[in-house]
């Protein structure tokens, strides 16, 4: 009956080992592999992004403030060709980023943001009305608050402490 219990208790004394053993194995994996779930902040796109803001918020002010032919799509090409090419930098940039994220919220708010531009030109063509460019006035808004939201968002999960330490 002895000899039982000693059995049992040194097979208790191994599992316990292999258990203890197990978990140090999986705590110390789990340290060395860091998983991204977000992308990192980037200050240039931030900053990219902050011009092109500035940049966009002007041209609808001068729009609303120059003449007819000030205001003509043809007066003001060259907004659309910069900003065409302002929006390209931010989606190659933030397609490198976010590369092997399951979501891509950068890539597709940049890819949008392209889609606003051309848009918005091809009603410019049109010589809108003033409530209809107030109405793609917002829209740009509500375009940048959404980037400017997330980019803040990865600024302060940068500076949060990691769990898990390279």
């Amino acid at each position: 009956m002895n000899n039982t219990r000693q059995v049992q208790q040194q097979f208790r004394n191994q599992y316990v080992v292999w258990l203890a053993a197990l978990l140090l194995v999986s705590f110390l994996a789990g340290c060395a592999f860091k998983v991204r779930l977000v992308a990192e902040y980037d200050a240039i796109i931030d900053n990219a992004v902050n011009a092109l803001h500035v940049k966009t918020v002007s041209f609808f002010a001068k729009l609303n403030a120059s003449s007819r032919a000030e205001a003509s799509y043809e007066a003001n090409k060259a907004f659309y060709q910069q900003a065409q090419g302002d929006v390209a930098a931010l989606i190659t940039r933030a397609k490198v980023l976010e590369d092997g994220l399951k979501a891509r919220p950068l890539t597709t708010n940049f890819e949008a943001l392209k889609a606003q531009y051309e848009d918005l030109a091809a009603l410019h063509k049109t010589a809108p009305a003033p409530a209809l460019l107030k109405s793609a006035q917002d829209a740009f808004e509500q375009s940048f608050r959404a980037i400017v939201q997330h980019l803040l968002f990865l600024k302060w999960n940068q500076s949060q402490p990691a769990l898990t330490q390279q």
